[in-house]
């Protein structure tokens, strides 16, 4: 693979020529600092763009012309990184040496022109693709809830984020939404379009002369100034809590938040990837042996880490009766962690699992996209270097950064058990 990156006037295009996919693919993302209301707002967009455009209006005239190009895929999406808010654009297609000749050109520019060139009318988005979406969309959020394991965890971080991002709901609000229009929700297309950090990477058999043109002539007039957007999120600490809640759900939830103090990037990067695996992140792992295994409290238990906030969760379904016993053995395992007790042979497996992974990434196009996301973003290196990275990890290292995680919240949604 060889990666090179180029600044435009507008954009940044990231191209990772190979020959080893019949496909190419194409992802563009628009970057902004997170702010609350957005969430909402462009969670709608994506799903308007996604089924509609001004030449294609109709969901059925849009599907029958993907169809057209081969089953062209184009999907639009908006999620959150650390601080970022980012609002992605999905493209994959058929290289024209498998098709006919002009697809390439085709399908990107289809693409294009659903991006650039939306179902307007008046400055305001269509009202029926709007009225439409606006309402599966507010389908989607007064369910939302209905699942306890989402519920708890957005409990969960709405505690330990204390007023940062880290508390927004990053599937939306139904009050947001509600109050939203076709009017409005074009400006805020507007805006993105006008002023996100903007980012194209692009992957397969394929030059940089095939695609700038037509790239260049659909971005030529933003203004895509070389910014500084960090994705890290510091953790906001604060006093620790322990909050109860009574449900109306079968099984508890508890969920057990801790945050790690002074990591190093490489700490972030390999380190707490190695200790979560350790600790929770496999059915070998020390918390799935002692708690569920040994003492058999639970239905599940798994941690989960997240870089970006330097913050660590504990997930697991229990009965309400088992939340004292449940949290001791939780904190123990924490607490062996700490004194070291794996053995190194544990640890060379984990970072032989991390190996294998890290190898099948050149298997997935979309897979590669995130590799080089990660390394452009978020300064991870790439493939080889992640690979002879993380075989330096040692136990000590471990150990250490053990001995660095901290409790900070326990939530439990306490359910009736009734059916138990």
């Amino acid at each position: 693979m060889k990666y090179t990156k180029t600044k435009k006037n507008g954009y940044t295009l990231h191209l990772i020529q190979t020959n080893k996919f019949k496909t190419i693919a194409i992802r563009a993302n628009f970057r902004t600092p997170i702010r609350e209301d957005l969430l909402t707002k462009r969670e709608l967009l994506a799903g308007i763009l996604s089924v509609s455009s001004k030449n294609y209006p109709t969901r059925r005239e849009f599907v029958m012309r993907k169809e057209e190009l081969y089953q062209l895929g184009c999907r639009f999406s908006s999620y959150t990184s650390g601080n970022m808010l980012v609002f992605m654009a999905d493209l994959k297609f058929i290289h024209e040496k498998y098709t006919e000749e002009g697809m390439n050109h085709e399908s990107l520019a289809f693409f294009l022109d659903t991006l650039m060139h939306p179902n307007i009318e008046k400055d305001a988005f269509n009202h029926d693709v709007f009225t439409l979406e606006k309402r599966n969309y507010l389908e989607f959020l007064e369910g939302k809830n209905d699942n306890p394991n989402r519920y708890a965890s957005w409990k969960l971080d709405t505690l330990r984020g204390r007023g940062t991002p880290l508390s927004f709901d990053a599937s939306g609000e139904e009050a947001i939404l509600k109050d939203l229009d076709e009017k409005e929700l074009y400006h805020v297309y507007k805006d993105m379009l006008t002023k996100d950090a903007l980012d194209i990477f692009v992957i397969g058999d394929i030059t940089k002369e095939d695609i700038e043109p037509l790239l260049d002539s659909y971005f030529q007039e933003r203004k895509n100034e070389e910014e500084q957007l960090d994705h890290f999120l510091p953790y906001p600490k604060g006093e620790p809590i322990t909050l109860k809640e009574e449900s109306t759900f079968t099984q508890s939830k508890l969920k057990m938040g801790y945050y790690i103090e002074n990591m190093t990037p490489f700490e972030r990067h390999y380190v707490l990837r190695v200790y979560n695996f350790l600790l929770g992140g496999s059915s070998d792992s020390l918390l799935f042996r002692v708690v569920r295994e040994e003492n058999s409290l639970c239905y599940d238990i798994h941690s989960t880490s997240a870089p970006l906030y330097d913050m660590l969760t504990i997930h697991a379904g229990i009965e309400a009766k088992d939340y004292e016993k449940t949290v001791s053995l939780v904190q123990e395992s924490i607490q062996k962690m700490r004194e070291g007790n794996f053995t190194e042979e544990e640890l060379e497996k984990v970072k032989l699992n991390y190996k294998t992974s890290y190898e099948e990434i050149v298997d997935s196009q979309s897979s590669i996209l995130g590799l080089y996301e990660s390394h452009v973003y978020l300064n991870y290196e790439l493939l080889e270097q992640r690979i002879e990275a993380m075989s330096t990890v040692t136990k000590d290292m471990v150990v250490s950064l053990a001995n660095r995680v901290q409790l900070d919240v326990i939530y439990l949604l306490e359910g009736n058990g009734m059916n138990e």
